[in-house]
C-alpha cells in the first residue's frame, strides 16, 4: 500500500490507488458484482445493526476490509468462530476493491495513536474488554467525522484492517469493485464435516 505523508491534523490523503480485500459469502459477492451501490448500502445497514470494533451498534456502519488477502481471510474466520460457524465455505469469495481518493487516519503510526488516545493493545486485543471496545468506538467516531476510513493493525494477522465509512457526510472517498474470486480459503479455515464416513 502507498500512503501519503502525515499532515499536522493526523489525517492523510490517498497518494496512489489502494487495493483493499474483503471476504464474503458467494451470494454477497454476486450482489457486489451486479450492483456495487446496493451491496455497499446493504452491507452498511447490516454492519450498523450488528456493530463492530470500529462502529458502535445502531450508530453507523462500516465496511471492513484489509490491505492483504491473508488478513481478510483470518478476520472473517475469527468472526465465524465468534458466531459459532464451523469454518468458511469453499465458495467464500474474496473481493478486490480499489480506493482512488479519500482521507484516512493511520493508526499503525504511534504518533497518530497518541493523538487519538488509543493503545496498540486496544486495537489488537483478540477479545476486547468493555473499556477497549469503548475506546475503539471513541476513535471511530472521531475519525469518521474527519476521514473516510481507518488503517489499523489486525488482531489476527500481520496485515492491517481498514474499516471504510463510505456514507459519511462530506466524504471524499472514490472506490470501486474490481473483481472477486473463490477457492483461496486457507486450509485451516475451511469447513469440515464432523462425520467420518
Amino acid at each position: 500500500m502507498t500512503w501519503s505523508s502525515r499532515p499536522d491534523d493526523g489525517i492523510s490523503f490517498v497518494g496512489a490507488p489502494l487495493t483493499l480485500y474483503r471476504t464474503t459469502a458467494l451470494i454477497h459477492a454476486d450482489q457486489a458484482r451486479s450492483n456495487w451501490d446496493a451491496y455497499v448500502r446493504d452491507t452498511l445497514a447490516a454492519s450498523q445493526a450488528e456493530g463492530g470494533r470500529f462502529n458502535p451498534k445502531s450508530e453507523f456502519g462500516a465496511i471492513y476490509t484489509s490491505d492483504d488477502d491473508k488478513t481478510a481471510w483470518e478476520e472473517l474466520g475469527a468472526r465465524y468462530r465468534r458466531e459459532g460457524v464451523p469454518g468458511l465455505s469453499s465458495t467464500t469469495q474474496i473481493l478486490h476493491l480499489i480506493v482512488r481518493t479519500g482521507r484516512f487516519v493511520d493508526l499503525t503510526q504511534a504518533e497518530i495513536r497518541r493523538d487519538f488516545q488509543v493503545t496498540l493493545k486496544d486495537l489488537t486485543s483478540q477479545a476486547p474488554n468493555k473499556d477497549q471496545r469503548a475506546t475503539c468506538w471513541m476513535v471511530a467516531r472521531a475519525a469518521r467525522s474527519l476521514a473516510d476510513f481507518l488503517v489499523t493493525p489486525s488482531a489476527r494477522a500481520e496485515g492491517n484492517n481498514i474499516p471504510v465509512y463510505p456514507d459519511r457526510r462530506d466524504s471524499e472517498l472514490e472506490w470501486e469493485f474490481v473483481s472477486s474470486r473463490a477457492g483461496q480459503v486457507p486450509e485451516h479455515l475451511l469447513q469440515r464435516p464432523k462425520e467420518h464416513w
